[in-house]
């Protein structure tokens, strides 16, 4: 089969597609577990030492969350070096599909046998795998999208997380709402696993020279629009030396520790926030969320278009581009998280939720991309660089939060 396009529609969108159809079923199966995990323990009142534990879970047994974030640092790292040189298809084969497969399927029995500590240690798995997941990622990134599309396309990829929340928000939460019933959440989402297991084992492909269906016409279309990519098979050796010498790297990865920190002390927290403080119901949470989501995806389609009409135009800097991109989305999104915390009432609060998941979505089109930017070959290492140490910085988390919140 050979699917022909050029400037427009082609087969680097379909691979695209399958890129962020992936974070879109890893994210179904996180946030699945997570949504498992809050319907067990706040809908049944024998659970009240699970809600203890999962309020102390996140960042109150120092010793598990130290050693998670360390791990998650060291995968990070290892496998944005690893990327490089191999190839990514199996591996994400083997992580979302058929371990994400066998999890899904199996943690109602797990649970059975080794009661809901079982579909704790699970969600503690999930976030190492995101580790790895990301650099590998990454790596398809780096290989199938062109230079003039940066912008729309790294937006609709990541974008994927969203759907995936957004998607388990609605349709989990009403399977898991049946009677209680919330191994239904887990089929669901291992049901989704096994169908993009079907479509990225069958279109799925590293490099645009190993996809059998790709027309030549475009393979070289694309080739020529990554200016700065070595030739497909051509060994690269890391230079660590110089990575580790060159300032520019620095302020990216303070960035990137930036973002993480807020998100490990902020966004994780705000489910647990509105139950302890403002006591909504867990289905409120997920329709607020599920908005702000929806909210954010039609954000990402449009920004996208934006963006990369201005890189196009030239009229400003790629690097002034992307720092202006994210700037707005930590500032904005930083600037809603007050007002959200302090809502006086449901809607108000539906507004700045879906204004905080909206104001984070330039991230992705702005620090994001500038790992690409710098190295398009070494992009892999430069993110796994920078992710393992906001992991490690992330340490911190836990002691400043037990340090500022004395009373729920």
């Amino acid at each position: 089969m050979v699917v022909r396009g050029l400037c427009g529609f082609g087969v680097r969108h379909v691979q695209c597609f399958l890129i962020s159809f992936t974070y879109c079923v890893f994210y179904l199966q996180k946030s699945g577990l997570e949504l498992c995990i809050l319907l067990i323990a706040y809908n049944d009142k024998k659970q009240a030492a699970l809600q203890e534990q999962l309020l102390e879970g996140s960042d109150g047994n120092y010793t598990s969350v130290c050693l998670e974030r360390i791990f998650m640092a060291i995968m990070s790292l290892l496998f944005g070096a690893w990327s490089v040189h191999r190839g990514v298809k199996f591996p994400l084969l083997g992580i979302v599909g058929i371990f994400g497969a066998l999890a899904m399927y199996s943690t109602s029995t797990l649970v059975e046998v080794y009661t809901y500590q079982a579909i704790i240690i699970l969600r503690t798995i999930y976030n190492v795998l995101y580790s790895v997941l990301e650099p590998l990622l990454y790596s398809l990134i780096s290989n199938w999208v062109a230079d003039h599309e940066k912008g729309s396309m790294a937006l609709f990829i990541f974008s994927g997380q969203l759907i995936g929340e957004f998607l388990q928000g609605i349709v989990g939460f009403y399977l898991g709402k049946l009677k209680n019933e919330w191994s239904q959440i887990l089929f669901w989402s291992g049901n989704c696993c096994s169908l993009w297991t079907l479509a990225w084992f069958s279109f799925g492909a590293n490099h645009p020279k190993e996809c059998f269906y790709m027309d030549r016409n475009e393979r070289k279309f694309l080739q020529n629009r990554q200016r700065y990519k070595a030739k497909y098979g051509v060994a690269k050796k890391i230079p660590w030396a110089s990575i580790f010498l060159n300032i520019e790297i620095y302020p990216v990865i303070f960035a990137h520790c930036c973002l993480e920190w807020a998100f490990a002390s902020a966004h994780e927290h705000i489910t647990f926030y509105f139950i302890k403080v403002y006591r909504w119901r867990i289905e409120t949470i997920c329709s607020l969320k599920s908005y702000g989501h929806f909210c954010s995806v039609l954000l990402a389609i449009l920004l996208g278009i934006v963006v990369d009409k201005l890189a196009t135009k030239k009229n400003i800097s790629l690097s002034k581009l992307r720092k202006v991109i994210t700037c707005i989305g930590m500032w904005g999104a930083g600037m809603m998280l007050p007002f959200l915390g302090h809502a006086p009432s449901l809607t108000w609060a539906k507004y700045m939720g879906s204004c905080y998941y909206a104001f984070a979505t330039p991230v992705f089109a702005g620090l994001y991309l500038t790992h690409l930017d710098f190295s398009p070959n070494f992009c892999t290492v430069l993110f796994g660089i920078s992710n393992g140490v906001a992991y490690l910085v992330t340490l911190g988390v836990p002691f400043v939060r037990s340090a500022l919140v004395i009373d729920e």
